[in-house]
């Protein structure tokens, strides 16, 4: 059983952790699409609407972490605080797993029971967007698929999420405080679910990560004297004026209490993972009976779109070698140049002193590139050390669905070096014009529809946007001539594609180490065993964790590139972008539908 949209609370929370390095048919190829015309309704269908309505306080009632998270007040959402699931909701145990595919099977047959033309178009963007996301989660919750998902996993597995979870508990009222106390008092037997399940998949030789980074996360999160968690969480309570000093003396007690406990519970995922270190499955998802057919069905969750596993390991290859030759092409025409030739071992030139000079430059710069916004209060700070995971650059938190216009970015501090381009596309995929941009442009533009699309919207539209914005940093940064943007652009996306090849390779052909090894050797250049060890770890334990990033980079890349060879001098920088933000958080289908409507039209405007 597939839980990433059952424990939504958590799945959001760590959606934009960003790392370093109808029926659905798109291929890896957007750009030899053509127009497909759909009749829609002029007027919005008021029987959809009112379905959105029940499932949008659906999902925000499933947990007190939904609510303290994405609501302000819940008066707007017309919630009953008093029916909200308590602390978590959903945890590993079958009865919940179960409880929560009803709903989801529930959610799809309503869902379906629409006549798609009868949808105004926006609501036919919701509706593909609904439809993809139940449709795979059904998918992979097939009983022949029973425990095959993977709750520590090592980059966003429950012994990071948890923490992330606890770090941003909202503590602005009394009412804040009682759920965030409920939230603590939960985890601990969430853990215990989480911990029952493993045990299980142990037995069925279905769990796949690595015990020593598992158990290093939650020794950092164990070990740390100074528990930045839980003095974060008392400086909020005795920040509170509407309560007594006895009130907050009586409330610190318990949060000491309930944080207490949830160590105890980190120690018990160290002992449980101490014990089996020797029994988890050393392989990736093509070592278990239906594995192949899983990870299929996972990477196509995560890419936002169905595809031909057979063919994919073969159209990755073509683009691989496209932007090889691209690359190469630049490297010739400039070869006498010694800059051009060693540039890329250099990037750490840029002078920004701290992370809000990079926000401030990148607003500077939006008018060129993206329709204006309203303005946004951004908060962006370091992580405490002891809960930084590793290869995690960054993440952003989704903002409250009532009060969108203050946001959060958070930066590891191991990572952080501001003359880095490393560290300066980082901040810009997070905030300006990456997540913050374009999760505020939708809840500007369209805020019904925003609200169901960010919390259902395919991984690959989301970091494709982001990895894409990294891009349109690189052209307003003003130090590199195109050749230079474009030199490093195809190197990060033939490197990404690449990653994309051993994915595939690990997860559906079987790959081992020697393997992975012996393709970096034969389409990169001479590595060892000990040089992909990492990489590989990092994507047998956290299989198609990479593939929105850059399978979604590589489709907006391609319909760049077709706006572009289709329009010529008539492309438009803004318009464009535009196309691309009026279909955000919708599958690749519906994306790739926007751009050609642009295509189309621009065509006509100018012949």
């Amino acid at each position: 059983m597939n839980l990433k949209k059952f424990f939504i609370g958590l799945s959001l929370l760590a959606l934009s952790a960003c790392q370093t390095q109808p029926v659905v048919t798109p291929s890896p190829s957007p750009s030899e699409s053509s127009v497909v015309q759909i009749s829609y309704a002029l007027e919005d269908n008021e029987a959809f609407r009112q379905y959105l309505d029940e499932l949008l306080k659906e999902t925000l009632s499933s947990s007190e972490s939904v609510v303290l998270q994405f609501v302000k007040d819940p008066a707007n959402f017309d919630l009953d605080i008093n029916k909200v699931a308590k602390g978590l909701g959903a945890d590993y145990s079958k009865e919940s797993m179960d409880k929560q595919l009803d709903m989801v099977q529930k959610d799809f047959n309503e869902l379906i029971q629409f006549d798609y033309e009868s949808l105004s178009r926006k609501q036919q963007d919701i509706y593909d967007t609904l439809y993809f996301d139940m449709d795979m989660s059904l998918k992979l919750s097939d009983p022949k698929f029973n425990y095959y998902d993977q709750p520590f996993s090592t980059m966003s597995g429950i012994q990071s999420s948890l923490v992330t979870t606890i770090q941003h508990l909202r503590i602005e009222s009394k009412e804040d405080v009682d759920m965030a106390l409920s939230i603590l008092d939960s985890i601990p037997s969430f853990i215990d679910s989480a911990l029952s399940y493993s045990q299980t998949q142990i037995e069925l030789n279905t769990l796949i990560t690595n015990a020593d980074e598992v158990i290093e996360a939650c020794n950092n999160f164990i070990n740390d004297s100074d528990q930045p968690l839980l003095n974060l969480l008392i400086d909020n309570v005795n920040a509170l004026e509407a309560i007594t000093s006895n009130e907050k003396e009586e409330i610190n007690q318990q949060l000491t209490l309930k944080y207490d406990a949830i160590v105890n519970s980190y120690q018990k995922i160290v002992d449980f993972f101490t014990i089996n270190k020797d029994n988890i499955n050393q392989g990736g998802y093509a070592s278990l009976p239906n594995g192949k057919e899983y990870y299929t069905l996972l990477a196509q969750l995560e890419m936002g779109c169905e595809f031909d596993m057979e063919n994919f390991s073969d159209s990755i290859d073509s683009y691989v070698l496209k932007y090889a030759f691209k690359l190469m092409n630049i490297l010739n025409n400039h070869q006498d140049d010694k800059y051009y030739l060693n540039y890329l071992n250099d990037q750490n030139f840029l002078n920004f002193a701290s992370y809000r000079e990079i926000i401030d430059f990148a607003k500077s710069n939006l008018k060129d590139y993206v329709p204006k916004i309203q303005e946004v209060e951004v908060e962006i700070y370091d992580l405490p050390e002891s809960i930084a995971t590793p290869g995690v650059l960054a993440y952003y938190l989704y903002p409250e669905l009532d009060d969108y216009l203050h946001q959060t970015i958070c930066v590891n501090p191991f990572t952080a070096d501001l003359s880095s381009l490393s560290t300066y596309t980082t901040v810009n995929h997070e905030g300006y014009l990456g997540h913050l941009y374009q999760t505020t442009y939708a809840y500007q533009n369209n805020p019904d529809s925003s609200i169901i699309k960010v919390l259902y919207a395919p991984t690959a539209n989301v970091e494709g946007y982001a990895r894409y914005s990294e891009y349109l940093a690189l052209c307003y940064l003003n130090q590199w001539d195109e050749d230079q943007i474009n030199l490093y652009l195809f190197n990060e996306m033939i490197y990404g594609l690449q990653v994309l090849q051993l994915d595939y390779g690990i997860h559906y052909l079987g790959w081992d180490l020697q393997q992975c090894t012996d393709y970096f050797n034969e389409n990169i250049g001479d590595v060892t065993l000990d040089d992909v060890q990492p990489l590989y770890e990092q994507l047998r334990c956290n299989p198609a964790a990479f593939n929105p990033y850059e399978f979604g980079n590589l489709v907006y890349m391609q319909l760049r590139e077709k706006a572009l060879d289709s329009l010529g001098s008539n492309f438009n920088e803004i318009d464009f972008n535009t196309s691309l933000l009026n279909a955000s958080h919708t599958p690749l289908k519906t994306l790739q539908r926007s751009v050609d409507e642009y295509i189309s039209q621009n065509e006509k405007a100018f012949n």
